[in-house]
Parts: structure tokens; C-alpha cells; sequence
């Protein structure tokens, strides 16, 4: 009985130096991000390490980040896209916008290319009942078939669930950590690292995440190719089936497409706009460039939201905001 008893403790003691190696090593890694951005109303919502990468979409998901998912429930404008989305209303034309009108608005964009399933999981986890919503049509209108948010809405063991909350735990730590010895938080040689704000949504994008692509500045001409009749197709159906479970008037429902090298988002926008019977806000800004093929410059984004923002008032007429 006493081998029995020394094996079960053995066991024990293994499996408790496992767990411990584990937390250690995660927590390691998660030191190699940039961890300068933490702060009051922002937390860490992705970072470029393999043993970490995406926490934003548990986040939102698995509730997370509670104040996060309440400024949520509370917005009267919902602004939904991709990375691309995060980039161009992470400005301060959307805070000025808003905040001159007393609106209350979340930028609910996800990075990894996500489309409207993971949203609309969302809207309805949460019952969100937003007066209006502004979306880039990137493609926006699409059915996931892999990625983050789909992986999260089809965890049917709860496993995905345990590793966004072991992210949490390590986040935790992290802020932790940075609160007490800030001087080990800084940025210089550091995994590039993307913050949000839990009290709007926007992405804290000046420079934490870009890093390394911050000097870069690629010019480029919005693509003007005309969108193929079945991609609009396509569109369309999924866009019909999201706005049938957005309790939205269509007249507080505005599409744009965010300027970008590699797709005709302004026409994909045009034409979803008109079969949806929903509004179109295309803004045409000159001398664009980007910092990855990709996303827009600081610059490109400030010209590009002003001109949107300076222009929506009229497209939201008759909407009761």
C-alpha cells in the first residue's frame, strides 16, 4: 500500500511540475510581446508569438473582458469589419464624430479576415440591439469556414473556451507584472503587439503593432475592377440572412468600402448597398499608401476617415439617432 500511495504522490507531484512548466514557459513567451500598450482602458488583444497570438475574439466571446462587453451592449452604432475596418476607425475623426453628438459607438471589427458569422454570433450571444450600423463591405458578407471565430462558435467540447481562459490568466499576469516593474514592459525588440480599447473598441494602432512595418510607406491606387456577378451573389444571400437578425431600420444601415490595393471594395459596397436596400458612403481620398499591402498608413487613415465622417452626417438623415 505504501508503493501505491508513493506513486499516486509521484503522479501528483508530476503532473503539478507539468502544469507549472507550462504556466512558466506560456507566460515566458507572452514577455517576448510588446507589452507598453496595457493600460487603464486597453488590454492586449493580440500578439505576434505562435504560443499566443489571438485573444480579442475570446474576449468578446467568453466575456473576458467584462467592461469591454458591457461599452458593447451599450453602443447605438456598431461599426463591423475586418483588420482593415480596426485600422480605418481606429481614428480620431470616429471619437470626434461621435463624441460631438453625444452617440455612444464600439468598433466591433476582429482581425484574421473575419466575416459577418463571427459578429452575428455576437449580436446574438449578447442581444445587442445597436441603432445604427456602419460596415465595410471587404468582403464582409461571407459564411466562415475557418479561422478564430469559427473555431470559437463550433467549440462544442469547450476547448477552445479553456485556452482563451488560460490567455486571460496570462494577460492578467502580464498587467500585472507591468504595473510593478514597468521597466520591464517596454517595446524595444518586441514581438509586435495589437491593444483595444475596452471603452470604444478601436485598436490602439500608432505604433505597438506596426513596429517594424511603421517606416514602411507603399502608395497605391484603390482597385477599380468590377466586381464578378457571383461573388455579389454570394454577398448578397449572406447579407440578406445577417440583416434579418440585426434589428436595424435599413436607414441606419451604411456601407463603405475602406480603400484598398487588392479589391474593388467601393463597387462590392455599391452594389450590396442597392440590392440590400441599405445606404453607400464611398469617400475617394488621393495618395494612398500602405504600410503592408494591406493596411493603411497612419496618414492614409486620417485623411480617409475625416473625409467619411465629414460626410455621414446626410447619409444617417431620417435615421433617429
Amino acid at each position: 500500500m505504501k508503493y501505491v500511495s508513493y506513486i499516486a504522490l509521484f503522479g501528483l507531484t508530476a503532473s503539478f511540475a507539468a502544469a507549472l512548466c507550462v504556466v512558466v514557459l506560456a507566460a515566458h513567451s507572452l514577455g517576448r510581446c510588446n507589452r507598453s500598450g496595457f493600460g487603464a482602458d486597453r488590454f492586449l488583444a493580440y500578439c505576434e508569438v505562435n504560443t499566443f497570438g489571438n485573444y480579442e475574439h475570446g474576449a468578446f466571446y467568453y466575456d473576458l473582458e467584462p467592461e469591454a462587453v458591457e461599452n458593447l451592449k451599450k453602443a447605438d452604432v456598431l461599426l463591423l469589419g475586418n483588420s482593415r475596418s480596426q485600422y480605418a476607425f481606429s481614428s480620431d475623426a470616429v471619437a470626434d464624430f461621435f463624441g460631438k453628438r453625444g452617440m455612444r459607438y464600439f468598433v466591433l471589427g476582429f482581425g484574421y479576415a473575419e466575416m459577418s458569422d463571427f459578429p452575428l454570433a455576437l449580436v446574438r450571444r449578447y442581444h445587442l440591439q445597436p441603432k445604427a450600423l456602419i460596415i465595410n463591405a471587404d468582403p464582409f458578407f461571407l459564411h466562415e469556414q475557418m479561422g478564430q471565430g469559427h473555431e470559437i462558435i463550433h467549440d462544442r467540447l469547450m476547448l477552445v473556451r479553456g485556452k482563451y481562459l488560460f490567455k486571460k490568466f496570462l494577460v492578467a499576469i502580464s498587467e500585472l507584472t507591468c504595473k510593478i516593474a514597468p521597466s520591464a514592459c517596454n517595446a524595444e525588440g518586441r514581438a509586435p503587439s495589437l491593444y483595444r480599447s475596452r471603452s470604444d473598441g478601436r485598436w490602439e494602432v500608432s505604433g505597438n503593432f506596426v513596429g517594424r512595418l511603421a517606416d514602411r510607406n507603399t502608395p497605391f491606387e484603390p482597385d477599380t475592377t468590377p466586381i464578378s456577378r457571383s461573388s455579389l451573389d454570394q454577398s448578397i444571400g449572406v447579407g440578406k440572412e445577417f440583416l434579418a437578425q440585426v434589428p436595424v431600420s435599413p436607414a441606419c444601415i451604411v456601407l463603405t468600402g475602406v480603400p484598398a490595393p487588392d479589391y474593388n471594395t467601393a463597387g462590392l459596397a455599391a452594389g450590396l448597398a442597392q440590392a440590400l436596400g441599405v445606404k453607400v458612403l464611398n469617400v475617394s481620398v488621393p495618395h494612398l499608401a500602405t504600410i503592408d499591402r494591406n493596411h493603411m498608413t497612419a496618414d492614409s487613415v486620417r485623411r480617409w476617415s475625416n473625409a467619411f465622417f465629414g460626410e455621414l452626417d446626410p447619409v444617417l438623415d431620417g435615421c433617429n439617432l
